[in-house]
């Protein structure tokens, strides 16, 4: 028996977003880094800032050693000298360390691979998401059947 959503087409885009986001978080990883390096905490709020997709941070932290063991990037812990009280912010407390995120040259090459296909990735995922074109992913061709 075949289960008919009855979800919002708003609340099916912002699913089917996510999933992507999900599949592909390395390489929104990379170009976060590509434009300054920071840590686990802010690349998960810039992604939820800048295209509205929370990822969980488990997938982050995960992805981020992915990408290190890789060497896709680097990273080095840096020490922030000033941290606000979780409940008093006018207090603040002590030393904090956080471990900060750089691309390397390894990565910048491999986001220069990532442009180079893009536009197969995307005719793919046109194929998918709307049957009715056929993409001939080897001549870059796109025709339609309606």
């Amino acid at each position: 028996m075949v289960h008919i959503s009855t979800q919002s087409s708003e609340k099916i885009e912002t699913n089917l977003i996510q999933h992507v986001a999900l599949s592909l978080n390395d390489i929104m990883i990379l170009r976060l880094l590509q434009q300054s390096p920071m840590n686990g905490y802010n690349i998960q709020r810039k992604i939820q800032g800048d295209w509205r997709i929370t990822l969980p941070s488990g997938s982050i932290y995960s992805c981020l050693q992915v990408l290190e063991r890789k060497k896709l990037v680097s990273s080095k812990w840096v020490i922030i000298t000033k941290k606000r009280h979780p409940l008093n912010k006018s207090k603040i407390t002590g030393l904090k360390r956080t471990k900060t995120f750089q691309v390397t040259p390894e990565g910048e090459e491999f986001l220069h691979s990532v442009e180079s296909s893009s536009f197969l990735v995307f005719r793919f995922l046109q194929t998918i998401l709307k049957p009715s074109l056929t993409v001939n992913l080897q001549a870059r061709e796109v025709s339609s059947h309606v």
